[in-house]
């Protein structure tokens, strides 16, 4: 058994639905640019607003795009990916969804740029009023506690996911594979808001811990709205950032979040996962190992995304502090 695994590349060519995908068809729907940022200075912000209610399937190559049932509107979980075809070069970009889905029609995605068609297109030459296709994919979710089925399906019924956990939750990112989970992040940020205006302090809810590391300082993407989390309910959310060929910044008093210099370690997970689930190192289970490691009486979910053996490594590193291996899901880029 291999935990969660699920690899997906930046660039394919568009293809005819009968022959890519079989039943049920993932839809495509149009949309349009509508703003374009830096985030960073080689990852570009793109805001589309989706015509949620006019889902499609191709022909070949696009040559045809035909109508279906419109009562499959456009929806997503936070950590899905969109499939983002542009008709001007006729090639297939995939991207993480960074808004929320209450945020619909509106969908937010952020973009490397690199030498492959889309990601050039989209960071160099597009612009606002552009026109695009989308289709969500990818099983690499969070659910939110919106109800009590066991499975929550999406995509139509091709992606099937667990019921959300209450457990608190380890999330590690690597680069840009902290898109996904910062759409988790801010669901559960969103969550966190909801109890807060119900019980007027937020006491439920899972504890989510993020470790994230990213070569230089101004590579990582969203540091001020994931800290801003942090800040506003430190019982909930935790953020330490890693960067491994810069000078990091200072801490300066917060608490709720730092900035270290170098890889994340095995100790440090070991940490946020304690400090996320409130557990103890058991020693017997320690002693019984056989290789002095501890291991945590109670386990978290863990959510890793980064590029090729980052998350292998993380994965395995969850695993020698007793996160069985049904509960890592990891996605790599490539």
């Amino acid at each position: 058994m291999v935990p969660d695994k699920h690899i997906m590349s930046d660039e394919h060519t568009l293809q005819a639905d009968d022959e890519k995908d079989s039943p049920p068809k993932r839809l495509w729907y149009d949309a349009t640019i509508t703003h374009l940022s830096q985030l960073t200075p080689a990852v570009t912000g793109v805001t589309i607003d989706v015509d949620v209610d006019r889902p499609m399937l191709t022909g070949d190559q696009g040559a045809s795009w035909q109508p279906v049932d419109p009562s499959k509107p456009f929806a997503f979980l936070p950590g899905q990916w969109v499939d983002f075809y542009i008709p001007a070069i006729n090639k297939v970009g995939g991207y993480s969804i960074t808004s929320l889905p209450s945020h619909l029609p509106q969908l937010e995605l952020a973009v490397k740029r690199s030498r492959h068609p889309p990601a050039d297109w989209t960071t160099s030459k597009a612009q606002v009023g552009d026109a695009v296709k989308v289709r969500v994919g990818g099983e690499f979710v969070y659910s939110t506690p919106s109800g009590s089925e066991e499975e929550q399906i999406v995509d139509g019924g091709d992606c099937k996911v667990p019921a959300p956990d209450s457990k608190g939750l380890l999330f590690i990112a690597g680069g840009v594979g902290i898109n996904p989970l910062y759409g988790m992040l801010r669901q559960l940020h969103s969550d966190a808001l909801a109890t807060k205006v119900e019980s007027a302090t937020c006491t439920q809810g899972p504890k989510a811990t993020l470790l994230y590391s990213a070569s230089k300082a101004d590579e990582l993407l969203f540091e001020p709205e994931l800290t801003d989390m942090a800040r506003e309910f430190p019982n909930n959310f935790q953020m330490a950032y890693h960067v491994t060929k810069d000078e990091v910044k200072g801490s300066g008093e917060d608490s709720s979040s730092n900035h270290r210099r170098g890889r994340i370690t095995s100790g440090e997970i070991s940490e946020a996962l304690q400090w996320a689930t409130g557990a103890t190192t058991d020693e017997s289970a320690a002693s019984s190992s056989g290789d002095g490691k501890a291991m945590l009486v109670h386990v978290s979910s863990v959510y890793i995304c980064g590029p090729t053996g980052f998350a292998e490594e993380m994965s395995e590193a969850c695993q020698e502090h007793g996160v069985p291996r049904s509960a890592i899901h990891f996605e790599q880029w490539w």
